[in-house]
């Protein structure tokens, strides 16, 4: 009986994940489709990761909207400078990590024009299905969904 349990409760944690998934918001863009995760460190918060901004750009070229995209949840880093190297004190800039581990040791590439956007859930309303567009300054739309932002 026992070993039965266990695969039951395995398929309802599944279940349960991917009816908890489906009710997060999704961020369509022309080239692509980012579904949302709950930030860790705050329930309050949606995370998009890896939303790519800019197509590959050729060596020491100007980058251009992508025209398609497959959201990969992984994905190189630019090419990172350990603070602690710096010879100028780094107390003003914000958010650079003190790189203990060797930097050939990340996965790095030029081709890092990608986002973590992070978007507070209180700009969501629980009860809406519709999808909502935004447009930037630059002319891009986006479109969220299945959650509608407040009006």
């Amino acid at each position: 009986m026992m070993i039965l349990a266990i695969p039951v409760c395995l398929l309802a944690v599944l279940s349960f994940a991917q009816a908890t998934a489906a009710r997060l918001p999704i961020l369509n863009l022309p080239w692509g489709t980012w579904q949302s995760t709950v930030y860790k460190k705050d329930s309050n918060v949606y995370v998009f990761k890896n939303v790519r901004f800019g197509a590959k750009p050729p060596r020491f070229g100007r980058s251009a909207f992508p025209t398609q995209w497959d959201n990969s949840s992984s994905g190189a880093a630019c090419y990172q400078v350990s603070a602690s190297g710096l010879q100028v004190p780094h107390d003003g800039l914000v958010g650079v990590p003190d790189l203990r581990a060797p930097l050939e040791d990340l996965p790095q590439d030029e081709d890092c024009l990608f986002l973590d956007v992070y978007v507070p859930a209180s700009n969501f309303d629980a009860n809406g299905n519709r999808s909502r567009r935004c447009q930037s300054s630059s002319g891009s739309t986006a479109e969220l969904s299945p959650l509608a932002p407040k009006s």
